[in-house]
């Protein structure tokens, strides 16, 4: 059996920390000086490394170029009436310019712009952005060897290629907002930029044009609605009429007048004129005939008073 031994230290002995390599009499900013005097052809050496390689990855690496191109983003004027502390709502404002900020970057956009430029059928673009496998399909394309379902996927992928190239920057303080995009190429980054920001403007005015299109779709639709109700109720009218017997008579224009159509009275109100003209007369017939009657009654008392005496 193996004896296990304990040592006990004792409790007034300090802990001891094992020995600096720095003296205690020499500096510290001395001490690494004399570290970099004893490597000091190392640290040469990687500064010269350094200095040749830099430049020389510096040329082998691709050059980007940045294009921007500036628009400006414009609410439609405001149709309030002209009152005091009616005043537009900022939340509106900016709930706007974030839509208009996220159609710019939609990826319908992004596709517009690579159908307008035909970039699914250019194998140099894939290429440029190192995409060989959509590059060699665009070349097939061109060869007359690709199916046409294949155009929507290279589209898409244009699209992507174009999203994650390009940038969408706005100013702070102003309506202006930038577009930027990178690539190899500055003239096509600025092709690219120009017809992202035409794309913009015309999906914009499209946008306007439709809206403007269901309005007064819709307003013509309303009018005919109106109108079949007016027909049904001129034909409830008429119906009625018929059936009340009131029937319009044409009665001659007023003279003078520049509307040359004869006027039209209903049946009921010529019968009522009659009814009137004829009770005048029937009132004035009996008028008459009373005083014809009050005169005749007094000669003949008259007359049986002198036959008495």
């Amino acid at each position: 059996m193996n004896d296990l031994t304990f040592e006990r230290v004792p409790r007034d002995e300090p802990f001891q920390a094992p020995a600096a390599d720095i003296p205690e009499s020499q500096p510290l900013l001395l001490h690494y000086l004399n570290i970099i005097r004893r490597r000091k052809w190392l640290l040469l050496g990687a500064i010269v490394v350094a200095a040749v390689v830099g430049p020389i990855v510096t040329l082998l690496m691709t050059p980007k170029y940045t294009a921007t191109a500036t628009i400006e983003i414009k609410r439609e004027s405001y149709q309030i009436v002209n009152v005091e502390g009616v005043e537009p709502d900022n939340a509106v404002d900016l709930e706007f310019y974030e839509t208009q900020w996220g159609l710019l970057r939609s990826q319908t956009l992004a596709e517009r712009v690579v159908a307008e430029m035909r970039l699914q059928d250019d194998p140099a673009f894939f290429e440029m952005f190192n995409n060989t496998e959509f590059a060699e399909k665009a070349r097939e394309r061109g060869a007359g060897g690709s199916a046409a379902s294949e155009r929507q996927e290279r589209i898409r992928a244009a699209a992507a290629i174009l999203l994650a190239n390009g940038e969408i920057v706005p100013k702070r303080q102003s309506r202006l907002t930038d577009i930027q995009f990178t690539s190899p190429d500055p003239a096509f980054s600025t092709r690219v930029v120009n017809t992202w920001a035409e794309a913009f403007i015309e999906i914009s005015l499209e946008r306007r044009f439709d809206a403007t299109s269901y309005a007064r779709n819709f307003l013509e639709e309303r009018l005919e609605q109106l109108r079949g109700r007016l027909q049904e109720s001129e034909r409830a009218l008429v119906a009625y009429a018929s059936n009340q017997r009131i029937i319009n008579i044409p009665t001659g224009a007023p003279a003078g007048s520049e509307n040359s159509s004869p006027a039209e009275r209903p049946l009921v109100a010529e019968d009522l004129s009659t009814l009137n003209r004829e009770l005048n007369e029937a009132i004035a017939a009996r008028l008459q005939a009373q005083s014809r009657v009050r005169g005749r009654g007094g000669s003949t008392l008259r007359a049986l008073a002198n036959q008495t005496n």
